[in-house]
């Protein structure tokens, strides 16, 4: 009884406060109406779509109108310089850039007149998909003109939303369409991928003349009796099909029986199907000859006529797809009593080929990918794609400017939806074996969003919520306009109550279907009906990259005040958001009371009643998204009472903010000094990662019988304002044996060991544009080599010690097509205090792309100075030849056989310097080296259609001193193993002081001693790949 009564309350004050703003809303909001007919043909050998569209455009706004624009957005397609094109390969998405002609679209035989009369059209200077009709005569407010054109679709091979495969046709933003105007003004938007639309409310009168044989689904209702009942017919026949395992029989168009609903019987006789459609802004359809028919209904509260339901699928991917019509029922039912009844009569999900996402919503109708990973992700993107319904189609937000306000009320309504659905099942299903063996029991569903969000936020990457949809990173685009905004609503659900949320939501949803609100009016709406102040969410949470971040930092004593009893509680924001915070009283592992405290800035004393606990915690359910959850419990006895319990966990895991976690895996590798070498690497951070981060990796060299191993410590510090994103300070040292008696001409069987130390400071400096490819960096590196070297006839090994500081200046530019990079180095070292240098050099590299593929050639040209050169000593020249381990003086590259001069091991190089990939090396004296200056020239061409295979050219020039030619040059084919990492060259063309000295040294007198090959192993440094991802 205290529940109802909580409930009917709830519901009382509610709805006397949100009844006067619908009522003011009401009086002073105003949109336009735009009414469409439209009588269309296609033609399925061409891929046209030929006919005509009337609009009645409605002035319901109080201004006078002296033009429309309009949307022309299949012209999106026409070629490369479109919005959309260039988005593409923003997002390195090349097909479109290189698709055949035929494959493109268009739409033309455009002739626009308003009521009867010729007008006249201004293409915008910018976009092809956007025009603008200069009116005859001004429209006045209230006033109504009827606008026509007939227009011809070309319809592209599917890159994105509208297309075909074959005959299978996916029609949406097809026709001409007004743009809105409303009370901020017009929105004229050219067509993206990333960038959804705002469209006007209307009606829909469609008529579509086909083929018969196919099967049509569409926005709004179909009045046609004949093609209703054959849709019918197909959908007894699916049920039969998919679940009696009974052969199907329907009715084709031509009255024949056939016993496969998804024959391809053909007919020379065509169709006309017309559908209309109330309170919608777009119109879609979908056709195949292929499909297979589901249909059911739910019945909502309230209505008397119940929503039909169907689903389109092919049999390609009929096992998942035969159970879509239930998924699609639940979604209809849940949003209904979440949000709000679904307005509509119907309620379609069609299978389609889809580039852009896995789905796409658009009035009555969503078409979504065939195939998925599993049962419950194909279920989660149905629900996500028709709860679209509610907040693209029907709440019509402006979705280009404002993306969040569909796509994340939306993502935090499918997380509910899914956790209603499958309340035992978290971030993994339970029964998976991985959840034990990696520590994931504790993870709800909502982490993923949580851990797009922290990823990008702990890296300060994160971007606002409120931001239009086209400046928003890929990454970021999931990150924040899904992820993090799924979150903030699960968060203020959290601190409102789930009755209040609810009802406050549903009101506004009364108050604005078939409108166009925008924040600001949601923001208004919220305060009013909750009287509460919501800054703290829709200024700080959704407007800026601000964080959230509170800190139990002690317990203090207990007071009493009144006649209850209070444990004070002392808490910090550590960052700027403002936002209420949970607390919750633990004993014994089980949570026994929860309050929430409003935000603060600062340090706060906070009560919390008394009461036999051993533990208090911040957010105890993880429904703040928080940047920082390892501050947020604390432990009322103990020695640290701040600081988690212990986890060793083997691999990999996720961050538990209930753990103070560290991780190991076993490692085995091999060298040719210290041989098979196994160990234990130990981490504290996989993912989302930490500001300070370590691994180390001791290890047992089985063949030199000692210790080797290497290991990190990195420290991220990240600025919000100044020209530095980033500032990575890292510390590392290894050490592992290099050479032995057998380099020094010994019989000995001693191993030499090297040990590097390197401090390094690194600053990423910051982008002038979020999606910007380009990325600059400044490294400054101080490396303190300890090299041991035999003496007093092999019986001792003496260090060497040789110091080195290095300055580089690095530019990436990583776009789709034709990237390039390129970098400024100097550099100056000693051995032992003397033997001083000072040297510069640059390397730039540059790919022209292949068209419709990822590859191209590799142009890369490398040009050093020596300032200072060490005139005793030879160890920092540059080289023609690419490196050997004998000549990377800095310990920089890892090889298996550093000091070999002989053999298979002495083949592995590293691309630098000169970059030749003939080894020159063992010419005495040395082919290539300088103490003065180098320009070489490195070339790569792939075979186009067997990239692996590629044809390499070098050219270059260094002093020969009197022994050579100053010019040099080799030639000849590699393959590629690993790309970046693992490639084989065989030279087979040469200079002539190269091909001299080829069956002059022992080294180079085969073929295949020629043969050369790089292991880049330095690529493979997960916990770097980590850090840096990006899209």
């Amino acid at each position: 009884m205290k529940k109802v009564f909580h409930t009917l309350f709830i519901t009382f004050i509610v709805n006397w406060l949100v009844l006067p703003i619908q009522a003011q809303v009401t009086d002073s909001y105003w949109q336009q109406e735009v009414n469409y007919t439209i009588d269309i043909t296609l033609d399925d050998a061409a891929h046209l779509i030929t006919g005509n569209v009337s609009i009645e455009y409605i002035n319901h706004s109080p201004d006078t109108l002296q033009f429309i624009w309009f949307h022309l957005w299949p012209n999106a397609y026409k070629n490369t310089a479109t919005a959309y094109a260039i988005q593409e390969l923003e997002n390195k998405n090349t097909e479109f850039q290189f698709s055949k002609e035929v494959d493109k679209g268009f739409i033309d035989q455009l002739h626009f007149r308003i009521d009867g009369e010729q007008v006249i059209v201004q293409a915008d200077s910018a976009y092809i998909d956007i025009t603008k009709l200069l009116l005859n005569k001004p429209l006045l407010p209230g006033g109504s003109i009827l606008i026509s054109t007939p227009f011809r679709v070309k319809i592209p091979k599917t890159f994105s939303r509208l297309g075909h495969i074959g005959q299978s046709y996916q029609i949406t933003q097809w026709y001409p369409k007004p743009a809105v105007y409303d009370r901020y003004g017009w929105h004229p938007m050219p067509y993206l991928t990333l960038g959804e639309f705002y469209s006007e409310f209307g009606t829909f009168d469609v008529s579509i003349t086909l083929p018969k044989e196919y099967v049509v689904a569409a926005t709004g209702t179909l009045d046609n009796e004949m093609e209703t009942q054959w849709l019918d017919s197909l959908a007894d026949a699916s049920i039969k099909k998919y679940f009696n395992e009974e052969p199907a029989k329907t009715i084709n168009r031509d009255n024949k029986i056939i016993t496969d609903s998804s024959s391809t019987y053909k007919s020379d006789k065509t169709k006309t199907i017309r559908y209309t459609a109330e309170n919608v802004h777009d119109f879609a359809w979908f056709a195949d000859k292929n499909f297979n028919v589901m249909k059911s209904s739910v019945t909502l509260p309230g209505k008397k006529i119940p929503v039909i339901t169907w689903t389109y699928f092919t049999d390609k991917h009929a096992a998942q797809w035969k159970n879509v019509i239930g998924y699609v029922d639940s979604s209809v039912m849940y949003y209904s009593q979440w949000v709000g009844n679904y307005p509509y009569p119907h309620a379609t999900a069609v299978e389609g080929a889809l580039e852009a996402g896995d789905g796409m919503e658009y009035p009555m109708i969503t078409v979504l990918s065939g195939g998925f990973g599993g049962t419950k992700s194909l279920e989660t993107v149905v629900a996500h794609e028709v709860g679209h319904n509610w907040f693209y189609g029907i709440l019509a937000f402006n979705e280009r400017m404002h993306p969040w306000m569909d796509e994340g009320i939306n993502s935090y309504y499918e997380n509910r939806y899914i956790e209603k659905r499958y309340p035992n099942e978290g971030l993994i299903p339970l029964d998976n074996p991985l959840v034990k063996a990696f520590d994931l029991t504790s993870y709800s569903r909502n982490y993923q969003n949580y851990l797009g969000y922290i990823f990008q936020a702990y890296r300060h990457l994160d971007q606002p919520m409120e931001l239009e949809a086209f400046k928003f990173t890929s990454l970021n685009y999931f990150a924040i306009v899904y992820a993090k905004s799924a979150l903030s609503f699960n968060y203020l659900e959290a601190y409102l109550g789930t009755s209040v949320f609810d009802e406050v939501m549903q009101q506004f949803y009364t108050t604005w279907e078939f409108r166009h609100p925008y924040p600001i009016d949601l923001k208004n709406h919220f305060e009013a009906a909750t009287k509460k102040e919501l800054d703290w969410f829709f200024e700080q949470t959704i407007e800026t990259t601000e964080y959230l971040d509170y800190k139990i930092v002690n317990i203090g004593d207990t007071i009493l005040i009144g006649s209850t009893t209070f444990q004070k509680l002392w808490v910090a924001n550590k960052a700027t958001v403002k936002g209420p915070f949970s607390i919750a009283a633990w004993k014994n592992g089980k949570q026994v009371d929860e309050l929430w405290f409003g935000g603060f800035s600062g340090k706060m004393e906070v009560l919390f009643p008394n009461g036999d606990y051993d533990e208090f915690r911040i957010d105890a359910l993880s429904e703040l998204p928080e940047v920082n959850r390892k501050n947020n419990a604390a432990r009322t006895s103990g020695l640290f009472p701040n600081i988690e319990k212990f986890r060793f966990q083997w691999l990999a895991s996720l961050d538990n903010p209930q753990r103070t976690q560290f991780f190991f895996t076993p490692t085995i590798g091999w060298n040719n000094y210290d041989k098979v070498w196994m160990g234990l690497a130990l981490y504290n951070s996989v993912l989302p990662g930490k500001p300070l981060s370590f691994v180390f990796m001791p290890a047992y060299g089985f063949g030199s019988n000692s210790l080797i191993g290497l290991g990190e410590v990195n420290l991220h510090l990240f600025s919000k304002n100044s020209f530095v994103q980033r500032l990575d300070v890292t510390s590392s040292a290894k050490s592992f044996n290099y050479t032995n008696d057998s380099y020094y001409g010994s019989e000995g069987n001693n191993e030499y060991r090297f040990m590097k130390f390197t401090q390094q400071l690194q600053l990423t400096l910051r982008k002038k544009e979020a999606r910007s490819p380009a990325d600059q960096r400044i490294t400054f590196r101080n490396i303190y080599l300890l090299q041991q070297l035999p003496d007093n006839f092999y019986l001792t090994k003496a260090y060497v010690h040789q110091l080195i500081n290095q300055l580089n200046y690095a530019f990436q530019n990583k776009r789709v097509l034709n990237p390039f990079n390129f970098s400024a180095t100097i550099e100056q070292g000693n051995e032992e205090g003397e033997n001083f240098y000072l040297k510069t050099f640059l390397e730039g590299n540059y790919t022209i792309s292949y068209p419709r593929k990822k590859h191209g050639i590799d142009l890369r040209l490398f040009a050093g100075l020596m300032i200072i050169d060490p005139a005793e000593s030879s160890y920092a020249d540059f080289h023609l030849g690419s490196i050997t381990g004998i000549k990377d003086y800095r310990f920089d590259e890892v090889y298996l056989g550093r000091t070999e001069s002989s053999g298979f091991l002495s083949q592995q190089v590293a691309v630098a310097d000169g970059g030749f990939k003939m080894r020159t090396d063992g010419v005495q004296p040395e082919l290539g080296g300088s103490g003065s200056w180098l320009l070489a020239l490195n070339a790569k061409v792939p075979v186009p259609f067997f990239s692996p295979l590629f044809v390499f050219g070098d050219a270059g020039f260094a002093p020969g001193d009197g022994d050579y030619q100053d010019f040099q040059f080799d030639a000849g084919i590699g393959f590629t193993l690993i790309p970046e990492m693992v490639e084989v060259y065989l030279p087979l063309f040469f200079s002539n002081d190269m091909k001299l000295n080829l069956n002059t040294t022992d080294f180079y007198d085969q073929w295949y001693k020629r043969i050369s090959f790089t292991l880049n192993i330095n690529q493979f440094h997960p916990f770097k790949a980590i850090r840096n991802f990006t899209m």
